[in-house]
């Protein structure tokens, strides 16, 4: 099969992972349980300023790449800056499906856990199509990329200190705009704790079917996003 139809089939499960993220954010967001890690920050932004979660993602994310390029120096490459249009995208399908959702009302704790469920295996599942797709990511996996390589530590360790990060910033902004907590609450915490086993399984699930093979993703086992 030509080349080019290899990359057309990974851009377009690149942007279906970035619909299936930016779905399973913005659902989350209607269960009132807190949503994913790195989108607790611009979420609470967004309530306590009023601009759109999209324009805070982009804000937030603008900072990240910041720090990505104080953290690399003169490593920091040209091509790590797919990762803005990647962003655009994202940010544009937050505010799409905040629009979409915004009659939604999601009543009764039982159903509001259902939907911090529902949300986390659709947020995974993007996540997975992202992966498989290794076409660009979002700021914050190359930022804790970076980091991992800067500090010689693994990848998935210095994933689980940004994630408290980002939770424990979050939660310092809801307690300035609100003195109490909103937007970060135990929904943040499951999905900290379950997404990386959920894409693991999407993973396995896509690479079992032979989703890889379709989309001419050999896989050389390096997952790393910001490989140098």
């Amino acid at each position: 099969m030509a080349d080019d139809d290899y990359r057309l089939r990974r851009a377009i499960t690149f942007l279906a992972g970035l619909f299936f993220l930016a779905l399973g954010v913005i659902f989350s967001t209607k269960a009132v349980l807190g949503t994913s890690p790195i989108s607790s920050i611009p979420f609470v932004l967004s309530l306590g300023t009023g601009f759109s979660i999209g324009t805070m993602t982009v804000v937030v994310n603008a900072v990240f790449i910041i720090l990505e390029i104080a953290i690399l120096g003169r490593l920091f490459k040209l091509k790590y800056m797919s990762q803005i249009v990647t962003l655009i995208i994202f940010s544009v399908l937050c505010d799409v499906f905040t629009y979409m959702f915004s009659g939604i009302v999601i009543e009764g704790y039982l159903f509001q856990w259902l939907s911090i469920v529902v949300s986390s295996l659709t947020l995974s599942f993007g996540i997975a199509l992202e992966l498989a797709a290794n076409v660009s990511v979002m700021p914050g996996e190359y930022l804790v990329s970076f980091a991992a390589f800067r500090a010689k530590m693994d990848f998935g360790k210095v994933k689980v200190i940004f994630d408290i990060a980002n939770i424990t910033i979050a939660a310092l902004f809801s307690f300035y705009f609100f003195s109490e907590l909103q937007g970060v609450r135990e929904g943040t915490i499951y999905a900290a704790c379950t997404t990386g086993f959920i894409v693991r399984m999407y993973t396995r699930m896509l690479k079992k079917i032979g989703f890889y093979k379709f989309i001419g993703n050999n896989d050389t086992g390096d997952r790393s996003p910001g490989c140098l």
